[in-house]
C-alpha cells in the first residue's frame, strides 16, 4: 500500500494479505478520535500492526495531532471558577458552582500553580480555560483546553518561553518558592478580560467549532488592543505528550 505525501515523497506500508484494514485505520485518523479509540475499532488481530504503523507515521511527522477544534463537542456553557482576586470575582458573575467546565483565573504570574492545575486537569480529563492578568502589561484569555487534542497550558508556557527575549525568566518563576505578588491591572481592563472570557465560554454550546473558542486572546494594557493567536501543541510537551 502506497501513501503519497507529495510528488517526490512516498511511503510504502507493507502488510500481509488484504490491506483494506489498514486503509480503514488511516481513514479514521481524522483528528476527531484518539489513538485508543482508533485501535478499539480495529480488529484484534490487526491492532498490534496498526499501532506500530501509526507510531512510525507519527515519528516521521506524516501523521500529526488533531486540533482542539476538530475534537469540539457542543456542551452546556455553564462554568465554575477556580482562583482568587479581582478577575475571579468578576468571573463569578454568571458562574455555576456545580458546572463541569472550569475557568482557572489568576491575578499573578504564578506558573507553578498554573502547571499544577494543568496536570490535574489532564489526569482527570477535564476541559478548562486559563484566564489571567498576571503578566501585568497584558491579560490572556486562553483557548479552551481539552484532553487528547490541541495544546495544554504547558504547551503555551513552552511557546511563551521560546518567544521571550529573556527566556530564563520562566525558569526563575517556576523555581520561585516565595509568595508571588498580585499584578497591578486597571479595573476597567479586568472587566474587559472577564467579559471576553464569558463571551468565549458561551461558544462552548455551539454545534460547529468556533475558531475563537480555541484561540489565545491577548489584551494589551498599553495600546488597548486585543490580538488573537492560534496556539499549537508542543509535540515534545512533558505535560500532555508524556
Amino acid at each position: 500500500m502506497w501513501l503519497i505525501a507529495s510528488e517526490d515523497v512516498r511511503y510504502r506500508l507493507g502488510v500481509d494479505g488484504d490491506p483494506g484494514w489498514l486503509r480503514d485505520v488511516l481513514v479514521r485518523c481524522d483528528g476527531r478520535s484518539t489513538l485508543a479509540e482508533i485501535l478499539a475499532m480495529t480488529a484484534p488481530d490487526d491492532r498490534s500492526d496498526a499501532s506500530a504503523i501509526l507510531e512510525r507515521l507519527y515519528e516521521e511527522r506524516v501523521m500529526l495531532d488533531g486540533s482542539a477544534a476538530q475534537a469540539h463537542v457542543a456542551a452546556p456553557a455553564a462554568y465554575r471558577v477556580t482562583g482568587h482576586g479581582a478577575l475571579a470575582e468578576r468571573l463569578q458573575d454568571g458562574a455555576t458552582s456545580d458546572a463541569v467546565l472550569e475557568v482557572f483565573a489568576q491575578d499573578r504570574l504564578d506558573l507553578a500553580a498554573l502547571l499544577a492545575h494543568n496536570a490535574r486537569a489532564i489526569a482527570e480529563r477535564r476541559r478548562w480555560m486559563w484566564v489571567t492578568t498576571g503578566p501585568g502589561e497584558r491579560a490572556y484569555v486562553g483557548p479552551l483546553i481539552v484532553p487528547d487534542a490541541g495544546p495544554c497550558a504547558m504547551c503555551l508556557v513552552v511557546h511563551f518561553k521560546r518567544l521571550s527575549p529573556v527566556p530564563a525568566i520562566y525558569d526563575a518563576l517556576l523555581a520561585h518558592a516565595a509568595p508571588i505578588a498580585v499584578a497591578e491591572f486597571p479595573v476597567a481592563a479586568v472587566e474587559v478580560t472577564a467579559a471576553l472570557a464569558r463571551w468565549k465560554l458561551g461558544l462552548v454550546a455551539e454545534p460547529v467549532a468556533p475558531a475563537a473558542l480555541y484561540a489565545l486572546h491577548v489584551i494589551e494594557r498599553g495600546d488597548l488592543t486585543i490580538a488573537s493567536h492560534v496556539p499549537l501543541a508542543d509535540p515534545e510537551c512533558a505535560g500532555c505528550r508524556a
